[in-house]
């Protein structure tokens, strides 16, 4: 669309679906030189964008291992893209329901949360995260 590449909001799950699965797609690196190479065909330096995406449970994220950022206003998309984050909405529910019973502050000048997938700490951090989301 006027020599700009546009991403839809539902893109990357249609084309997960239509690839077999997420596990089908092109790595991180092999999309970033599609990229590379598709602008230097058009002899373009670089590329420019925007897209309308929207991060909901089931996408999976391949750069990122961790994410900072305050509470989110109930029924935010925002929510989504936490819940996304941290592969369950149950999850999402228990950071909440700590933060409400230790009157953490919301929305944009509030109090923030690192929020890290079990995946990614040790067994030590992951017992000491289940302690604190059980407290």
């Amino acid at each position: 669309k006027d020599g700009q590449i546009v991403v839809a909001q539902w893109s990357p799950y249609e084309v997960a679906a239509a690839a077999g699965g997420w596990q089908k797609l092109p790595s991180v690196r092999e999309a970033l030189e599609a990229g590379a190479r598709y602008a230097e065909e058009r002899g373009e330096e670089g590329l420019h964008g925007r897209t309308q995406l929207i991060i909901t449970p089931g996408y999976r994220f391949q750069v990122v291992e961790a994410l900072l950022t305050n509470f989110h206003q109930p029924c935010s998309t925002l929510l989504l893209l936490v819940a996304a984050f941290l592969g369950s909405e149950d999850k999402v529910q228990q950071i909440y329901k700590l933060a409400l019973e230790n009157e953490y502050r919301f929305l944009s000048y509030g109090d923030s949360s690192l929020l890290i997938p079990s995946q990614f700490l040790s067994k030590d951090q992951s017992a000491t995260e289940s302690k604190l989301l059980k407290r």
